[in-house]
């Protein structure tokens, strides 16, 4: 990777992060709203497909922290530490599994986004599930079963079809030429 592509990758996770910041600040005005689009998770992906698996990564990892510190949303325990790992690997699968799907569609095409995506999703849902069980088997607070299903799919229907309605579309326009 020469220099001018890692500087370039570095401004566009800055953009990213900020964006997974502030994005949310806007539609936390109306709680429903913020639940139902989710907003925060877009910049992590786009992060993931713009620049690549370790960008999204950081990006996904340090975004609920900073928004965490500054906005004091979501409280650091255990939501916080919840998310961190969660839009980490959002960002990660989606720009690894892009590079994979689009060598497979031997481009990178909206079908490589929509597979990359509904993998991301998949596998930062089960990671945020997972960091929950781990922290109920530490005595901590944790979630069964029934309440991971219900905060990682049905509660988040509209927002897993917000983003799969729209993030396909931004990827495919940020990497034309």
């Amino acid at each position: 990777m020469n220099r001018g592509s890692t500087i370039k990758k570095l401004l566009f996770s800055i953009v990213f992060l900020l964006g997974a910041i502030f994005l949310p600040h806007f539609t936390a005005k109306v709680p429903r709203l913020e639940e139902a689009l989710i907003v925060m998770h877009i910049p992590v992906y786009l992060c993931g497909f713009v620049c690549g698996a370790p960008w999204g990564f950081v990006v996904g990892m340090v975004s609920p922290i900073l928004r965490s510190v500054i906005f004091g949303v979501p409280g650091l325990y255990p939501d916080t530490v919840a998310m961190m790992f969660e839009l980490a690997f959002y960002g990660l699968l989606a720009g690894a599994f892009f590079d994979v799907f689009g060598k497979a569609f031997k481009a990178r095409r909206v079908g490589a986004s929509y597979l990359a995506l509904i993998v991301a999703m998949l596998g930062g849902r089960a990671v945020w599930g997972l960091v929950r069980l781990v922290m109920m088997l530490v005595g901590s607070v944790g979630i069964t079963w029934q309440q991971f299903v219900f905060y990682a799919f049905t509660n988040e229907w509209s927002a897993i079809i917000l983003h799969l309605l729209i993030v396909p579309g931004i990827v495919a326009q940020m990497h034309r030429k």
